[in-house]
């Protein structure tokens, strides 16, 4: 209650103005009125203020403020309301430290006790970006703010734009969050351009795109951009930023408290802008007063998002900082990216006086940075020189990502005194020369070489060769001409004998060329792909530098995630041990030290693990690790990986093997097929195949003994998986291996010093993972004695299903008491997604050992058979109907995971059973399982993303499904003596009693028999009348010719009476080009290109 006896300020370095009010009891507080560059103005207006204020009660803050702003005829602009914030913050700070409170207290009250604030970091070029946010996480903060550009002409090149996205991944990668302030140097034109470009990137927001004069202009582009614009610093009042709200085109505002007239008003901005859910992030690259003021008012905020802080700004390099004039410098501690709230009287802050008065005397005004153009003319562009455009860095500066002067030698690398070389590839087109420095006459001859490098064939090659045309043309592409609906109707290869296979209108290569064609036409495989990975969904191309890393707690719930569902009878891992890598990998996060021995691969398996968990998240849990970019963390692991150095360790193994598994589920079956390779080969070398010998050994690691044994029993598996889905020989074979399979024991159980026994009865969790494993060493034997190059006979083929069949009924015995639950849905996720495993795993074995019976000539077992060989008959007949058995239990299996929400697309397992189930399915050709295919189909084409093995599955599908329709059709009218032209009436066919060839179905009985099977006619382009093939009639052969010739390739005559003999089926919606490589040149495949 006493009157105003003194205003006085202080100019003091860098570039702030002080404010101290003291009233006639002797109290006093501080303010700051600093408005950069024009201290003098604001001075001036602080001298009447002083005049004028002299006298009046201290305490009435709002009256004073109403005074300062209304009494003149002009109101607000930067200078008079950057005067009234200093005198505005002071009088808040001189009655809460008169009553003993933090100004908050009298603003209503904290809503929080930490606030959450970033830093500014400076730079052009990404290295020196990427030094100065490390020296922020350093400090504690999580959040910075950075340059989008120089200044930009009205109209300038995009490339210009591509070292501000640079910059952005750069910081990005630390695993930080980043805003852009674009300081209004942008027009329009580039703004939008450039807010595109940093979308990807998802910067914490944009600042000042546009200039705030332009208000239209911000409006239309947050419209445009999906990031959060920021703007307000040049807003000096509450009706400067209404138009903004108005419009609803900003997402953040940032007024600056020493430029809007001070807390009163800064906080009645607040108010109004949480009206129109606009979040609070105050400006504020000022002094400690400006600082501490600002978070007064963001504890009582509701809408506060983050506070700019101005520790160690450029602008202070040199000069006094935020922690120079006040006692207690602690304050500004910044602790995982949050400040403390200041508790104490007043601002929070104690000024040293004696310092300011003395940093006062004679101090200079700071003045801003003014650029002219050539001409002395004022350019949009603010450069003191023309852009040097730079199309080729050097070596050295391409590897560090500076900017290069694209000379030879390069400034850099002069000042340095590097070699400067330019040997790194370029792929931009024609090589540029590089020019001399131009100091430089001795290296002319050098500079020359590489600008002749244009000329070398090597770098030629990189352009793609001209298109040649393909004598075979006509395999790949549609007939235009033809009236035919079917898409069988394509021009199909001439009748030939082509690599031992009948090549013709109605022949199994036909039907896979078309189908091949089909996938095609949809998925693009460009020529310019690596061999290793043609045929394999895109894979994006990121920087292994630029990585987020989650939170160490998103990353344990990550973690828990992979062990709990990811890959349930996959478990080559011990979760004690990683969980001990995940404390040293966020231990030595930062950490100067060398990295220890093994630590890039247990890294690169860590990151993998994040990518994996994330992939299969819930739902419900979709913001867990929203920064695990699956990707960058799988470059990342390479990157790591390409680094070992030493001898191969079993975390390299299991390193490789994770990604294994990630390239399966995000369809990259061809890149999987390389890697697993070397992974295999890794595991060799170290013996991983072998049982260990513990008299050989000495003392035995049981925890690294365990994991030796569940790694290669996992790379088993996978080994047997790849070889039937691909068609290829498989690199591990049983009389090589011995080793043991691992213990049915928990993690928590396996110590370093050996296996305690279970402590209570339930079910462990190894126990489904050891039988998977003893499937696929059944599926080995399968793969072996079926599947080889060497035709077997029907009598051996029968004696091996017989042999193996009861194999896997043992098998099955042995743990129905899992398997065979009739619920599960009450079980822990781990033991739900085993049963699910097992049980599809178990009835893919089936269709493996039995399918052949079914995709074989149809012709041939048409004819009659002999007394003699009704015994064999009927065991086919029971080995078809079990086969068709096992392709039901999968789709059924299949449809309970889409219908009940716990189908994902990085299932590539699931998606592979469920293929070669509708495949058998289909080939049956009988309505019943023809109408059980179609739905399983319409599941497994909605369960996988695009280029997916899902949806490529589902292409090739859906030309077996046509020519099974043709079949049923054609049956039906063999049986009826009606045809069935129309398809709606085809897709509705019932053959009933009809069929000769049937199953066991509840409510039918059905009988396999001798009766002929009529094959149906199909059209084709090639022979007949009008476009039609003649009718291809089944031969008379004898019993004894379909004894010898069931597994000979012969003249089959329909599209899927040979599958089996050609193994390309299985592989060709992975591979892309199957296996049937032999039918085209190198020179063909760019017809694939899309």
């Amino acid at each position: 209650m006493a009157p105003i006896t003194q205003i006085e300020y202080f100019r003091i370095p860098p570039r702030w103005l002080f404010v101290k009010i003291t009233d006639a009891d002797g109290n006093h507080g501080w303010g700051e009125a600093s408005l950069e560059g024009h201290t003098e103005a604001v001075e001036g207006c602080l001298a009447a203020f002083a005049e004028r204020f002299t006298g009046a009660d201290a305490d009435d803050i709002e009256n004073v403020w109403q005074n300062g702003y209304r009494m003149g005829f002009y109101r607000g602009g930067p200078i008079l309301m950057s005067a009234l914030s200093g005198v505005d913050i002071a009088l808040w700070d001189l009655k809460a430290r008169r009553l003993g409170l933090p100004i908050y207290q009298l603003l209503g009250g904290k809503l929080r006790d930490k606030l959450k604030v970033y830093a500014w970091i400076g730079g052009d070029r990404p290295g020196d970006v990427e030094a100065q946010a490390r020296a922020r996480i350093s400090q504690g903060f999580k959040a910075i703010k950075m340059n989008a550009t120089e200044d930009l002409g009205w109209l300038d090149s995009p490339h210009a734009l591509d070292t501000s996205v640079e910059r952005l991944k750069t910081v990005k990668a630390l695993g930080i969050d980043a805003g852009v302030d674009f300081h209004g140097r942008v027009h329009k034109a580039m703004a939008q351009q450039l807010a595109h470009k940093l979308a990807p990137h998802e910067p914490l927001f944009i600042e000042e795109p546009l200039l705030s004069e332009h208000p239209e202009s911000v409006a239309v582009l947050s419209k445009l951009v999906p990031i959060p614009i920021a703007l307000g610093e040049r807003l000096h009042s509450r009706w400067d930023i209404k138009p903004f709200l108005e419009s609803s085109s900003i997402s953040i505002l940032q007024p600056d408290i020493c430029h809007v007239g001070g807390i009163s008003e800064i906080r009645r901005i607040a108010t109004m802008a949480e009206a129109y859910d606009v979040a609070l992030a105050p400006h504020c690259p000022l002094g400690p007063i400006a600082l501490a003021a600002s978070l007064q008012v963001d504890a009582v905020s509701a809408n506060f998002a983050i506070q700019e802080m101005s520790l160690g700004i450029h602008y202070n390099a040199g000069s006094a900082d935020i922690d120079t004039y006040i006692k207690n410098p602690e304050v500004w501690e910044v602790q995982d990216g949050l400040i403390d709230l200041l508790t104490g009287p007043g601002l929070g802050i104690e000024i040293d006086e004696e310092k300011v008065r003395a940093a006062s005397v004679n101090a200079a005004a700071w003045r801003s940075p003014h650029f002219l153009g050539p001409g002395g003319d004022h350019p949009s562009k603010r450069r003191c020189k023309e852009r040097v455009r730079v199309t080729r860095a050097c070596d050295n500066c391409k590897k560090k990502k500076l900017r290069c002067s694209g000379t030879l030698p390069c400034a850099l690398c002069q000042r340095s005194r590097f070699e400067c070389e330019y040997t790194a590839g370029y792929h931009r087109g024609k090589v540029p020369p590089v020019p001399t420095a131009s100091h430089q006459t001795g290296d002319v001859s050098k500079a020359s070489q590489y600008g002749e490098q244009s000329t070398n064939p090597s770098v030629n090659s990189l352009s793609p060769p001209t298109p040649q045309h393909a004598s075979i043309d006509g395999l790949l592409h549609a007939d235009k001409h033809t009236t035919l609906p079917s898409s069988g109707n394509s021009p199909e290869p001439h009748q030939t004998d082509l690599e031992g296979h009948y090549v013709g209108p109605a022949s199994g290569v036909s039907f896979l060329i078309r189908v091949q064609k089909r996938l095609h036409e949809h998925i693009s495989f460009p020529r310019t792909t690596p061999i290793f990975n043609l045929g394999d969904a895109p894979l994006p191309k990121y920087d292994p530098s630029f990585l987020i890393i989650p939170s160490k707690k998103e990353a344990r719930a990550l973690l828990d995630r992979y062990f709990e569902f990811t890959f349930p009878t996959h478990r080559f891992l011990h979760q004690p041990q990683v969980e001990s890598w995940l404390e040293d990998f966020y231990h030595d996060l930062g950490a100067s030290q060398p990295p220890k021995p093994g630590a890039m691969a247990t890294r690169a398996l860590l990151l993998m693990i994040f990518a994996h968990a994330r992939l299969c998240l819930p739902s419900s849990e979709g913001s867990l690790g929203a920064c695990v970019n699956s990707a960058v963390y799988f470059a990342a692991s390479e990157h790591y990986l390409a680094e070992e150095t030493g001898p191969v360790r079993l975390s390299s193994v299991q390193a490789r093997l994770a990604q294994c598994f990630y390239l399966l589920g995000q369809s990259r079956i061809n890149h999987c097929w390389s890697l697993f390779g070397t992974m295999a080969r890794l595991a060799i070398a170290i013996g991983l195949h072998r049982g260990r010998r513990r008299e050989l050994t000495g003392s035995v690691d049981f925890v690294e003994q365990e994991c030796r044994k569940r790694v290669f029993w996992c790379i088993y598996i996978l080994d047997n998986y790849l070889g039937a889905a691909l068609g290829r020989p498989r690199i591990f074979h049983d009389d090589e291996i011995d080793q043991e399979l691992p213990a049915i024991a928990n993690d928590s159980q396996i110590t370093t010093s050996g296996i305690s026994p279970a402590v209570s009865s339930t079910q462990s969790i190894m126990l489904a993972p050891v039988y998977h494993a003893k499937l696929s060493k059944i599926i080995s034997g399968i793969l072996r004695d079926l599947y080889g190059i060497r035709r077997v006979t029907l009598q051996s083929q029968s004696v091996a299903t017989t042999k193996y069949g009861a194999e896997l009924a043992q098998w099955r015995k042995e743990i129905s008491a899992f398997i065979e639950l009739p619920s599960v849905d009450m079980m822990m996720v781990t033991y739900q997604r085993q049963y699910t495993v097992l049980n599809l795993a178990f009835y893919h074995a089936q269709i493996l050992l039995y399918r052949s019976f079914i995709l074989r000539d149809f012709k041939n077992l048409a004819i009659p058979a002999a007394d003699e060989n009704n015994h064999l008959s009927k065991s086919v007949n029971q080995n078809i109907q079990t086969c068709l058995e096992a392709a039901m239990k999968i789709t059924s299996i299949l449809r309970d995971l889409c219908e009940n929400g716990r189908m994902y697309h990085t299932f590539w397992f699931t998606h592979y059973y469920a293929f070669s189930a509708i495949v058998v399915l289909y080939a049956e050709a009988n309505s019943t399982f023809f109408q059980a295919g179609e739905q399983a189909q319409r599941h497994l084409a909605t369960s996988g993303s695009q280029s997916s093995f899902a949806r490529r599955y589902a292409m090739v599908l859906e030309e077996l499904r046509r020519e099974a329709q043709k079949c049923i059709q054609y049956k039906h009218q063999s049986a009826t003596g009606i045809p069935s032209t129309d398809p709606q009436v085809a897709n509705n066919i019932n053959i009933g009693s009809n069929e000769s060839r049937r199953m066991d179905i509840p409510g039918e009985h059905f009988n396999y028999g001798p009766a002929s099977f009529p094959q149906p006619t199909f059209e084709g382009v090639r022979g007949g009348t009008a476009g039609v093939s003649p009718s291809l009639t089944m031969s008379n052969m004898q019993p004894e010719a379909w004894m010898e010739n069931l597994m000979q390739d012969g003249s089959p005559g329909t599209y899927m009476s040979s599958l089996t003999s050609w193994g390309e089926f299985d592989s060709l919606a992975l591979t892309g080009l199957g296996e049937l490589g032999y039918l085209f040149t190198s020179n063909n495949l760019q017809t694939f290109e899309g």
